[in-house]
């Protein structure tokens, strides 16, 4: 009697561990998936951190190269020309696309 008990528990037992056995798989599966999603997000945000790092550096290049500043007034950024230098309105054909990103292009040229 009590061997069949015994055995009978054995099974039950050996039932629920093959349950949890398979949710801990189950889980597993699901917080391995997790880590591949995070992981690639995080790879697409430092490719995006990297283009932004690239594109400032080109913007900082540019401004020192032409002697521009940017300063902050009243709440908004504004260039400051160098003396004797003034920004005049500029076109040039095929940058239209950059105008329209930008509103108005201006060239800088000496004032004298």
């Amino acid at each position: 009697m009590y061997a069949e008990q015994i055995e009978a528990a054995r099974v039950e037992g050996d039932a629920q561990l093959a349950a949890l056995r398979s949710e801990m798989d189950s889980r597993r599966a699901d917080i391995e998936r997790q880590i591949v999603e995070a992981g690639s997000e995080l790879s697409d945000i430092a490719d995006e951190r990297d283009a932004a790092r690239v594109a400032l550096e080109e913007l900082v290049e540019l401004r020192d190269r032409i002697g521009l500043e940017l300063v902050e007034y009243r709440g908004r950024v504004v260039f400051v020309v160098p003396d004797g230098r003034e920004l005049v309105a500029w076109r040039a054909p095929g940058l239209s696309n950059l105008a329209a990103l930008n509103g108005r292009m201006y060239r800088m040229h000496d004032s004298n």
